[in-house]
């Protein structure tokens, strides 16, 4: 294949997409492409509706003129200032979607009413139903009933624009299937996201062990969930160290048996994961992909994960890890609690979960699967 200039655009999104992406490109360059990354737009205000017609344009307008053969755009709010630009530049326009966050600006349902997108989901269940109980557990500011609004509004543009994409791209098959429904069509393209290796020497063991969680203590992503299971644990006498990285839930408990390390870079996060004994991600809103579980799979961790999203496409059960129902805090300390006392288990599902990362995740192997998809659009 002849070598490519791509341009990704890319937002500015928290948690490990910008890690995904970057180990994307460089795979790519690697392969002998030319890979421009665009982003750092004001994006103040753009999960409360500050997106439209201004911002596409100007968007737009930054990836005109680079010389690209394809636009990439790996964040779902530059859905329409891709396609605006790849049909300027008439060259084709791929589309990653990592999150539900083109399906409703908060998507609470998942929260409480189980995996699938309700029947009635729409502008009046979103004003009366959804946004009363997000403004009051968030402490919204005054208007913010209307600025969802405008957003909900705005998501079917963008819905829109996704189905002229020439290519749709998910990061599992969990995430795929919540988009069925609203954007229809051919079957869905499943290339997850890359991880690099880790090599065996640097995972280190000790005693009690530690069981970890890394990321925002949100509803979505079971923080709550992690705490009581870690708490029903200490009243059955479990001894393990319960440690969450990352910033310290508001407000706390009273009996927090959860230790809080704060907030760490990449290579902060990377000496934790070392010392883990299991890592549990027990997501309540469907996660395409995690990368918290995909470094736990490259330094061979044992994983106890929520079924929602791609989450159990990261674990062979039994062997590298366990999945429960997400929200059920006492079957999520059971599998935890198995765990622990099942050292032989873990050990040997440490070789198994970097052989399954290198397998599956592997850098080169994702920049393969995405350059055979380029190929086939670049004419």
């Amino acid at each position: 294949m002849r070598a490519l200039n791509l341009l990704f655009a890319e937002g500015p999104a928290a948690g490990g997409s910008p890690e995904s992406v970057a180990l994307l490109a460089d795979a790519l360059r690697v392969r002998g492409h030319t890979v421009t990354q665009v982003g750092g737009w004001p994006w103040t205000g753009s999960e409360r509706g500050w997106i439209g017609p201004e911002w596409w344009w100007r968007g737009a307008w930054s990836l005109l003129g680079r010389g690209a053969d394809l636009i990439h755009a790996h964040d779902r709010r530059w859905a329409i200032p891709a396609l605006l630009a790849a049909r300027m530049a008439r060259i084709p326009a791929v589309l990653t979607l990592r999150d539900v966050g083109l399906l409703c600006p908060i998507a609470t349902c998942y929260l409480h009413e189980g995996p699938e997108r309700p029947a009635d989901c729409g502008q009046r269940r979103l004003y009366s139903r959804c946004a009363p109980w997000f403004g009051q557990t968030y402490h919204a500011p005054k208007g913010y009933r209307w600025r969802l609004a405008v957003r909900y509004a705005l998501l079917r543009l963008e819905q829109r624009a996704v189905a002229r994409f020439d290519q749709v791209i998910y990061p599992s098959l969990g995430l795929a299937s919540h988009y069925r429904r609203v954007l229809p069509g051919a079957g869905p393209t499943v290339i997850p996201s890359p991880v690099r290796p880790v090599a065996p020497h640097r995972c280190l063991h000790g005693w009690p062990p530690f069981v970890l969680f890394v990321g925002k203590p949100s509803l979505g992503k079971g923080y709550r969930d992690f705490e009581d299971a870690a708490r029903l644990l200490r009243w059955q006498g479990v001894e393990a160290e319960f440690v969450h990285v990352g910033p310290k839930p508001d407000p706390a408990t009273d009996d927090d048996p959860v230790e809080h390390v704060g907030f760490h870079d990449r290579l902060g996060v990377e000496a934790w994961l070392c010392r883990a004994e299991i890592v549990v991600v027990p997501s309540r809103i469907p996660d395409a992909l995690p990368r918290v579980a995909l470094e736990a799979m490259a330094h061979g961790r044992f994983l106890v994960v929520s079924d929602r999203g791609g989450l159990p496409e990261c674990v062979k059960p039994g062997a590298t890890g366990f999945v429960v129902p997400a929200g059920q805090p006492q079957k999520l300390a059971e599998a935890i609690g198995n765990a622990l006392a099942d050292l032989d288990r873990r050990r040997t599902g440490e070789e198994w979960a970097r052989r399954l990362a290198k397998d599956r995740y592997a850098p080169e192997k994702i920049a393969e699967a995405h350059e055979r998809m380029y190929e086939g659009l670049v004419h």
